[in-house]
């Protein structure tokens, strides 16, 4: 049944619901028989699902449901990553692509369309998201300061350096305020010591 709905239209063979033969209701899964008369039947609500690959007989109705469930992936993910990216704009978070990466690494995704589906299927909070993002990027900036301290340790002059990491990071005004005041303090302890 399935397959004779994909012969006939795409987009009727993606909302099939199942089908009249002979007069009589019969699911997707029926096969059908020479000279039955048949009614597909159909919703607006169905879409395609990955079950009906196997149900399927012929390669260009698995073809289809393939590039059906494909394309609505893609939408979800677009919806997926703009729910994220609308949720860091109210928070006033920067968007960091390389915490990204390692969020979906940390929670994992397979693949970053994966991970985008996740919050349009409402399987992952976008704040849990967030709140996980936030907390990568407070690591990297203990590590920065570890750095620091490194070279307060050292008594480096290498400030340069040090300021170019924070930047890589993508660090926020505030942190690079902190920054500003660190290296301060440092010429003077340094001073100081001298």
């Amino acid at each position: 049944m399935l397959d004779f709905a994909f012969l006939i239209h795409t987009p009727l063979g993606c909302r099939c619901t199942g089908g009249k033969v002979n007069g009589k209701n019969q699911t997707i899964r029926y096969k059908l028989q020479s000279g039955d008369t048949i009614e597909i039947l159909t919703s607006p609500t169905q879409k395609p699902k990955r079950e009906w690959l196997s149900i399927a007989c012929t390669s260009k109705a698995r073809v289809k449901i393939k590039q059906t469930l494909n394309e609505i992936q893609h939408k979800e993910a677009e919806l997926g990553k703009e729910l994220l990216v609308r949720r860091f704009k109210n928070r006033k978070v920067d968007v960091n692509d390389s915490i990204l990466m390692k969020l979906i690494r940390k929670t994992g995704y397979k693949t970053v369309t994966d991970f985008y589906c996740a919050p349009s299927q409402e399987k992952i909070d976008v704040n849990h998201i967030l709140d996980l993002s936030l907390h990568i990027e407070a690591k990297e900036l203990i590590l920065v300061i570890q750095y620091k301290d490194t070279l307060i340790r050292n008594k480096s002059t290498d400030y340069f350096s040090y300021y170019n990491i924070v930047r890589q990071y993508h660090i926020r005004d505030l942190f690079e305020s902190l920054v500003y005041i660190a290296i301060g303090c440092i010429r003077n302890r340094n001073r100081n010591h001298a």
